[in-house]
């Protein structure tokens, strides 16, 4: 009977003694709680950068786009733009189907055809041997650095839109003179 006390307490303090030693399994709160953190200012971060990428690709299209449409006027009517359009550029085959928009069998006018899903509008200036080309839609936080970029194509080939006569970019609208 002896040796069975005996081993019983043995057991008992073996027992109470693992019991005490036993650590905590797995993450505590906080450090989930800093892994959290953590991700989510990785996703900000990634977020911010993809907008960053995102916007700079559509104005490099747009300076594409307008520099194609320029063109387009000014192979079409020489030295006098009198009754050039967008739609007539389009229709004529001056323009690609990603300006004017529509179908091969229905092309558009670009109406929807910027980047921003606004319209290219063209008209002739005051001068008419110069075109007046108008992106809408753009976006309000970008729109000067949209400006900014078309402003080279403008006539008077600024380098910024601020102060230059023949380039614009007010509110979500940039017009180009050429």
């Amino acid at each position: 009977m002896n040796m069975n006390t005996e081993s019983q307490k043995s057991l008992k303090v073996q027992t109470t003694k693992s019991l005490f030693k036993s650590k905590q399994a797995g993450y505590s709160v906080e450090s989930i709680a800093f892994g959290l953190v953590i991700f989510a200012l990785l996703l900000v971060g990634l977020i911010s950068v993809f907008a960053g990428l995102q916007n700079k690709a559509r104005i490099t299209n747009a300076f594409a786009q307008s520099q194609a449409i320029l063109s387009a006027a000014n192979s079409w009517g020489g030295n006098d733009k009198t009754g050039v359009s967008m739609d007539l550029l389009c229709k004529d085959g001056y323009l690609t189907s990603e300006i004017c928009g529509g179908t091969k069998a229905s092309i558009g006018n670009g109406a929807t055809g910027n980047p921003w899903g606004g319209a290219y509008q063209l008209a002739t200036d005051k001068n008419t041997s110069r075109v007046k080309l108008t992106l809408t839609n753009v976006d309000k936080d970008i729109v000067t650095s949209v400006g900014d970029s078309l402003a080279k194509l403008s006539f008077d080939s600024c380098k910024l839109v601020k102060g230059c006569a023949t380039a614009t970019a007010t509110g979500t609208t940039v017009t180009v003179t050429k």
